[in-house]
């Protein structure tokens, strides 16, 4: 059966007195083992909200990412655009000169 784990917003000290209060305790002997296991419990939950905190961080600069890759693809766009219809507008030029002469 798992033991005892704190709980999310829960301080040190409150998740230790509660882990020593818990039936989880009483399959220890020692006031020792007791204290490590529930330390050991703490260092885990530690552990895991790292993992969990580096993962948010990772995904924020995916998202970054991606969001500064279409920004670039979204000028280049606008900025072929721009020339084509600067093209077309050189084109127009030559056309009316043509035809003026």
């Amino acid at each position: 059966m798992p033991l005892l784990k704190p709980e999310k917003n829960e301080k040190k000290d409150e998740f230790v007195s509660r882990f020593m209060r818990s039936r989880d305790a009483e399959e220890f002997t020692t006031h020792q083992q007791k204290l490590a296991v529930a330390f050991d419990q703490w260092k885990e939950k530690e552990k895991e909200d790292k993992i969990k905190e580096k993962e948010k961080e990772k995904e924020e600069m995916k998202k970054e990412k991606e969001k500064e890759i279409a920004a670039k693809k979204k000028a280049k766009e606008k900025d072929m655009e721009d020339r084509a219809i600067e093209r077309g507008r050189e084109l127009e030029e030559k056309k009316r000169g043509r035809m003026g002469n």
